[in-house]
């Protein structure tokens, strides 16, 4: 009971810090799905082997069965939780920089202008993730460099005749090919 009940809290530890990571920043893809899959059903089969063992007050005897079940929910759940935390991460990066986007829109006029004063700029600097800005006469695009599970990395961007952001990995060669062609008539801005 011991090692099983250390063991859960060792897999709670590591999947609570890698899920915490991976709502920083938006990626596309993380290796942590990995270990999202492999410690749930972890997880899953330590908890039945202590409540049984608990409510019982004597060791699960259909620990085998118990194991399939909990590896097959557990699959299905690491996976989920993985989607979820890249949800909220992207979530978070709208919420974060919707102010910044909102201030360019105001100061649409002057957008090259390093003295333009965007709402909460220090903040996002500080964050050491410095996008990259491109506007022709009516619509802007921003974009940053997304993470991703291997070495391409992904980019977010916002386009404002869309008034949305979207991300993709870079690999996807559709949607670069998309986002290339929105940069085609518009001027850089500055170099990130």
């Amino acid at each position: 009971l011991i090692i099983s009940f250390l063991l859960l809290l060792i897999y709670i530890a590591t999947l609570t810090f890698l899920f915490i990571e991976d709502t920083v920043w938006p990626h596309s893809g993380s290796l942590s799905i990995v270990f999202f899959m492999l410690m749930c059903p972890g997880i899953l089969f330590h908890l039945f082997f202590l409540i049984s063992s608990l409510i019982k007050r004597k060791l699960p005897k259909k620990r085998i069965s118990a194991r399939i079940v909990t590896i097959l929910i557990g699959f299905i759940l690491g996976s989920q939780v993985h989607l979820y935390a890249q949800d909220i991460a992207m979530s978070r990066f709208e919420k974060n920089y919707q102010p910044l986007v909102e201030s360019i829109q105001k100061n649409f006029s002057s957008l090259c202008n390093p003295q333009t004063p965007y709402k909460d700029q220090e903040n996002l600097n500080a964050i050491n993730h410095t996008g990259k800005l491109w506007y022709d006469k009516e619509h802007f695009i921003l974009s940053y460099r997304g993470g991703s599970a291997d070495i391409d990395g992904s980019t977010i961007y916002y386009y404002s005749k869309k008034g949305k952001f979207k991300i993709f990995h870079n690999d996807n060669i559709k949607s670069s090919n998309i986002f290339n062609a929105l940069l085609v008539d518009m001027t850089a801005c500055q170099e990130e």
